[in-house]
């Protein structure tokens, strides 16, 4: 790789792992599903000027705009209110394991000892996080990230399957039908929102097109230009990287606390994941 595109791929992780903790002040003021909507409308907003609605893809799009956006997003937002920043940060990194899962139930692909240890070693760190005294009270939060996690493993699979995609293309479309489904689910299971936005600081803005073009746009369009130009081993340490910038940026940012049994925990969990990915061949998508 080139000093150039090494410095693009330490961009694009440092921007997916600032997104735990600007997710995490976010829902501190809005509630987590509109604020999950509200994303997806500066991210439709910013994509679809420069992709057409993919030709035959109407069925994948709705499906990935149910889970990726809907399940995984979801409940990634409102798991995120009630944990800290580097706790969801590290549990989200079980998508990995779970899509590993999936190819293997869906796909057909190998699962071999070694994946299996990964995927046992990954849930252990977990395990140890959510044993934790200050986490008991929030294992309803632990159970959502992991629900979320799931979702995410799904949905690599399910594009997987269908062939070559242009993930931005994809993603400003299911954007589109993401945005009014949370829109919905808000309005069924909240209250306050509009209020809550408005009684927000002037800075929600800046956090809201932070997620929507930052952390999606132009973290994505890194990523996904550097995946067509080098092998996955040559991208998978960056994307290892990116959990533990979303612990720091909780730690440096929100001032949250590092423990022993956190770093302890994350660790086992990111030995886990890394066993996983550096045995896979297939790109690497970042959980956000």
């Amino acid at each position: 790789m080139s000093l150039r595109d090494y410095f693009l791929a330490a961009l694009a992780t440092v921007l997916f792992g600032v997104n735990y903790a600007v997710i995490k002040v976010a829902v501190g003021y809005v509630p987590p599903l509109f604020v999950t909507a509200l994303r997806f409308v500066f991210v439709a907003a910013v994509l679809l000027w420069f992709f057409p609605m993919p030709k035959g893809m109407w069925k994948p799009v709705i499906v990935v705009s149910v889970v990726q956006g809907l399940f995984h997003h979801g409940s990634m937002f409102i798991g995120m209110g009630g944990v800290d920043a580097a706790i969801g940060a590290i549990i989200t990194q079980l998508g990995t394991p779970f899509a590993a899962l999936f190819a293997w139930l869906l796909l057909g692909e190998k699962f071999g000892w070694y994946r299996t240890f990964g995927v046992v070693v990954a849930f252990v760190g977990v395990a140890l996080l959510a044993g934790q005294p200050d986490i008991w009270e929030a294992n309803y939060y632990v159970l959502l990230l992991v629900f979320c996690s799931l979702s995410w493993g799904y949905v690599n699979v399910y594009i997987k399957s269908i062939g070559p995609v242009n993930i931005l293309q994809l993603t400003a479309w299911f954007s589109v039908f993401a945005a009014p489904q949370l829109f919905i689910a808000s309005y069924v299971l909240e209250q306050g929102q509009v209020e809550a936005l408005l009684a927000s600081p002037y800075y929600i803005w800046g956090l809201l097109g932070y997620m929507g073009i930052c952390a999606t746009g132009l973290a994505y369009g890194i990523w996904y230009s550097l995946l067509a130009r080098y092998d996955v081993a040559q991208i998978v340490p960056f994307a290892l990287l990116t959990p533990v910038l979303g612990a720091l940026s909780g730690i440096i940012l929100l001032g949250e606390e590092m423990t022993l049994e956190k770093i302890v925990g994350g660790a086992i969990v990111l030995v886990g994941v890394a066993i996983i990915q550096l045995r896979a061949k297939r790109a690497v998508i970042p959980a956000d």
